[in-house]
């Protein structure tokens, strides 16, 4: 099943963005391309990932995060639209912590999210990684004071 992956991702177009920056789209593909996607966007030296619906749940962020927390080239990471819970989210938020290059994050049309990670998303940009500046979320879904300190 990996060698299936790797040549699935072999075969995907890659892309450069208008401020020449390297991107790869796996929007609706399958989530066990996840982690051959990973060894694929650290060797490619990608910039912008777009992992949305995959259908990625707190298992797959759990394996994100390690790799978020390595610091790699990446500066957007788009998750939106998938399965996963606060849990997985704040995998990610702790993965985000020590990162220093990453800047964009979209989390649209993540349903089971809530208030709770979005306070530990609002503390994380405010007090510790200010790299993070741009975020994409269903801002009226959370508590408006919340979604006011991280958006600023």
């Amino acid at each position: 099943m990996l060698k299936t992956a790797r040549r699935e991702l072999n075969k995907l177009p890659l892309h450069r963005t208008d401020r020449d920056q390297t991107q790869l789209n796996l929007e609706n593909m399958n989530n066990d391309l996840l982690i051959p996607a990973l060894k694929f966007i650290r060797y490619k030296n990608i910039h912008v990932v777009n992992f949305n619906n995959m259908k990625l749940q707190n298992e797959q962020l759990t394996l994100l995060a390690p790799y978020i927390s390595s610091n790699p080239l990446l500066r957007s990471l788009s998750i939106a639209g998938n399965r996963f819970t606060d849990v997985g989210l704040t995998d990610i938020i702790d993965a985000m912590k020590p990162n220093t290059h990453l800047n964009h994050l979209n989390l649209k049309g993540c349903e089971e999210l809530t208030d709770w990670s979005m306070k530990a998303l609002d503390k994380m940009v405010t007090e510790i990684n200010m790299s993070l500046y741009a975020i994409e979320m269903d801002e009226e879904r959370f508590n408006p004071q919340v979604m006011a300190s991280i958006l600023e």
